[in-house]
């Protein structure tokens, strides 16, 4: 099914995403509706009560998925909103998480691909690698986990754990 995306242009403008509700331990199917440039619509419907400045967008990419993966969370900076834990990611992430797909060689220039339960494995490492990697977050996630001593290297400072 990847490949007929790629393949052929979709015409189709709704698409699949992952919502993972704050007060649930598994996620739900839902739909967004994207336009022919890439725009998401309706992502705010997810997020009750943020403002688009709110919700915060961390990607990844692993290099045996055929597309990289977008997490887009609510940071409640403001701290005006009373967030729970995500059931199902856990800290840091506060708040429902919705989970999108973008294709590699188009990337946001145009709509998201149908995310199905293919990503749940490396999603789920890249969540805990978030938690336990005290290092810089790449864009690529890192196939092995550097020791408090290379990251130092690599740093050329110090490593603080927070």
């Amino acid at each position: 099914m990847y490949a007929k995306a790629i393949q052929e242009p979709i015409r189709d403008p709704m698409r699949h995403v992952l919502y993972f509700p704050e007060t649930s331990t598994e996620p739900i199917f839902s739909m967004l509706a994207f336009d022919e440039q890439g725009t998401v619509g309706g992502l705010e419907h997810h997020f009750t009560g943020a403002s688009a400045q709110e919700i915060k967008r961390l990607s990844f990419h692993n290099c045996y998925l055929p597309y990289f993966v977008q997490i887009n969370y609510d940071t409640n900076f403001r701290r005006e909103r009373a967030l729970a834990e995500n059931k199902s990611f856990g800290l840091p992430f506060r708040g429902p998480v919705v989970v999108l797909t973008y294709d590699l060689e188009i990337a946001l220039s145009g709509p998201a691909l149908n995310v199905d339960t293919t990503i749940m494995g490396p999603l789920m490492d890249y969540v805990k690698l978030c938690h336990e990697y005290d290092g810089p977050k790449f864009i690529e996630q890192p196939q092995q986990r550097y020791t408090k001593s290379e990251l130092e290297d690599i740093m050329g400072t110090p490593a603080k754990s927070g």
